[in-house]
């Protein structure tokens, strides 16, 4: 790649967070947390299917389009077919308490918080 090119990047960066049990994508046995899961949707918009949209993609905000749909494709993920999306924004809500996500006015909206890592785009020469 010539150093004029511009890359953009939104793998998850080694320097954002060291790897560990908890932060490795490729960890055996554990399940992926919710919060990881609405972000890989919102970096693979291949596999999105346009359930969830960025509203402000470098402030972190994101909107939920499709409730019913996200409900019911975290439900299969976790082989949990009672799940709902009032169940699962009950889920989203717990992560305010740990920085993870953060408050946001507007119906069906989600912010990034300080420990969430992995969402942010990096740009490099």
């Amino acid at each position: 790649m010539s150093p004029n090119k511009i890359k953009c990047s939104t793998d998850i960066k080694q320097h954002e967070k060291p790897p560990n049990s908890r932060t490795n994508p490729h960890r055996r046995g554990q399940s992926v947390h919710l919060w990881e899961f609405v972000r890989d949707l919102l970096l693979n918009p291949t596999e999105n299917s346009e359930i969830l949209r960025w509203e402000d993609r470098q402030a972190g905000i994101f909107r939920v389009i499709k409730s019913n749909a996200f409900a019911q494709l975290w439900g299969s993920k976790k082989n949990n077919k009672e799940m709902n999306y009032e169940k699962l924004s009950r889920a989203l809500r717990h992560y305010y308490k740990s920085g993870i996500l953060e408050r946001v006015d507007g119906r069906l909206m989600y912010k990034f918080g300080e420990k969430a890592y992995g969402w942010k785009e990096t740009w490099s020469l």
